[in-house]
This record gives structure tokens, sequence and C-alpha cells, in this order.
């Protein structure tokens, strides 16, 4: 095939808008994969009374899976949000998986037609039971269709349950590239980024960092400013014993990452006595287990300082996400005592 046009764009009489123009134009403009144009898209919810799902509205491209380099991808989208009934369950947990399927008879016959549909595929009853292998979705496998799929999410439904409310949705989410910037959570980055992708991350200690791809590995880039973030507090630094919650107060806690530097401050009041020193988790990792740039006190509730010095974090193995007030390098952690108040300014390089 040589240099193609896309016939849409052109006004000259007789020319006709073949199917397969528009799948690569789509394909192109998705960045060729396959995922969710905006996060949350189809996002799903189990039923608290009855063996069903609702899927949230949504728009997709989904890539061909048959002639790869002719094919391009198919646009799919819903306008609300849709209800899907999975079989009744079983003696045993098993995984039932939600597929969006495009059915392209261009490729192959198939009786259902040409369509896009959602398709529940249930994989065996067993004690540690696994989803349906993708190998089964390709040619000459169980669940085969010519055109395109994507697996939406793996549902773990539990034995002998007669609605979802106790199921556990594990979501596959990919994204398409379409002129805007990726949102995503942490675990979800896209596993087939290329050199100068971006994505912000929008959960846990990264919420609001702007993560790239350096063509091997996600790294952070920066955030746009100060970020709110509430620490985990450490009445065991070492083993990393939290604290129960209400026992700590923070007053303010904030970090701003530029490029991999890390600047985190914040006040909080500890009312508790801890056994095995005391620390407090970094928003993001540290590269390093001494900071060459940190200040924490511990203030007693008398008002005098118990410790004032270098924050170090304890002998752990990496990754290296908390610290607290050491007397030097090599020292135990402080302990801190009930109505301290503890200040921390830190700067340091993250991972």
């Amino acid at each position: 095939m040589t240099l193609q046009v896309v016939a849409g764009f052109l006004g000259q009489a007789g020319i006709l808008h073949p199917a397969n123009l528009y799948r690569n134009m789509a394909g192109a403009l998705a960045g060729k994969r396959t995922g969710a144009i905006r996060y949350n898209d189809f996002a799903i919810t189990p039923s608290g009374s009855a063996m069903t799902i609702s899927v949230a509205a949504g728009d997709a491209v989904i890539m061909g899976t048959e002639a790869v380099t002719t094919q391009g991808g198919y646009y799919v989208w819903n306008n609300a949000a849709e209800t899907i009934a999975l079989p009744a369950s079983a003696g045993s947990p098993r995984y039932d998986s939600l597929i969006m399927r495009v059915i392209d008879t261009d490729y192959g016959a198939d009786p259902a037609g040409s369509k896009a549909t959602w398709e529940v595929v249930s994989g065996t009853p067993a004690g540690s039971p696994s989803p349906v292998a993708d190998s089964a979705f390709a040619p000459a496998g169980a669940f085969y269709h010519p055109g395109a799929w994507w697996r939406v999410a793996d549902i773990l439904v539990p034995a002998s349950v007669t609605n979802l409310s106790t199921a556990t949705v594990v979501h596959k989410r990919k994204y398409a590239r379409v002129g805007r910037h990726t949102m995503a959570l942490a675990a979800d980055l896209p596993a087939d980024a290329q050199l100068g992708d971006t994505v912000t991350v929008i959960d846990g200690t990264d919420a609001g960092i702007i993560m790239h791809y350096t063509g091997s590995a996600w790294a952070p880039m920066s955030s746009a400013g100060y970020i709110n973030y509430t620490p985990t507090f450490y009445s065991n630094n070492v083993s990393a014993t939290t604290i129960a919650g209400g026992s700590v107060v923070v007053t303010y806690s904030k970090y701003k990452l530029t490029g991999k530097t890390c600047h985190f401050y914040g006040h909080a009041v500890i009312n508790t006595t801890t056994a095995g020193g005391f620390g407090l988790s970094l928003p993001v990792n540290v590269g390093f287990r001494s900071f060459s740039m940190s200040q924490i006190t511990l203030h007693g509730a008398s008002g005098y300082a118990t410790l004032c010095g270098d924050g170090h974090v304890p002998a752990i193995s990496a990754p290296f996400n908390r610290f607290g007030p050491v007397t030097n390098s090599n020292a135990t952690v402080n302990i801190a005592a009930s109505g301290d108040t503890v200040h921390w300014n830190v700067t340091y390089e993250t991972v």
C-alpha cells in the first residue's frame, strides 16, 4: 500500500470513504494504542443486590488484532451507564472478565455480525482462581471473534453468593493518547509507554506529580505547586509500626517536586508515647538513606526541645520511604513522648 490520505478530507467527486482509512486515522490519533480516552471511562461498580455490574459511560479506541499493519483502530463509545449481568456464582470463587469487543466481518465470518458489544467470559472456579488467558481471544481460541478486543476488567466473584457486594474489581486500565494529557492511578501507569509520554498521577503518595517516561522507566518530573500530603506516622520507625489514627494531629504538611528534588515541610502534635523510635513517611521515596539538607525537631509539651537535629532514613531496605530524627547517622531514631510537637523541613533527592 502506498501513502494514503483519509478520503473524508477530500471534496473530490466520486471518492469513497473506505472503513480501513477511518480505522487507521482513529488508530493514529490514539497513538496506535488500545484504551480509554479519559480516566474513569467505563469504570465498574458491582451491584449490592444482584449478579450485575454497572459500567460507566466512556470513549475508547481499540486497536485491531487481525491485519495489525493495516487494520487500524475502532472508536467505541457509550453515552450512558450500562448494566451487565454476570453468571450465577459457583461453589468456588472464579474470575469473570469483562471484554469490550468489536466484531468486524471484514476479517472473517461471524454469526453475531459486525458490531460493538460487551462480553463476560468466566474463568474456571477454583480455590485460587485465574482469569481466562489472553490466548483464548486469539484466532483458534475458545472466545475468538474477528475484529478487536480489550479486557476492561477482571471481577473476582466469591463462592456461593447471590449478589456482587463483595466482588473485587481489578481494572485493566489502558489509555489511548488522543490529544490530551493522561491522568492515571499510580498502579495504572501505562505499560506500553514510549519515550516522551507524560502522565499525571492522581492517587497515593505521588498524587499531583507529573511522571515522564525515560525510555526504560517512569520517573517524576515536577508538581505545579505545593501539594497537601498527610504522612503516616510510626511509633517504631525501623519496623514501620504505625501510630493509630487519631493519635496524631497534623496542622499542615506540604511538598513540592521539582525535577528529582523534593521539598517537604510540616508540623504535627503527637498524642502518644512511642516505643521503638519515631518517624513519618515521605511523600516521594528518597534516593539515599542520609539527607544532605534536612531538619526535624521534637518539642516537649512544656516547650523545650527534646531533640533538634538531622533527619535520616532508619536502617531499612529500599525503597526508602520514611525518615525520623536521629542524633547522628548511625544512632537509633529518637522516641517521642505524648504531647510532643514535631516540625520538619526536608529537601532531598528522589529515586
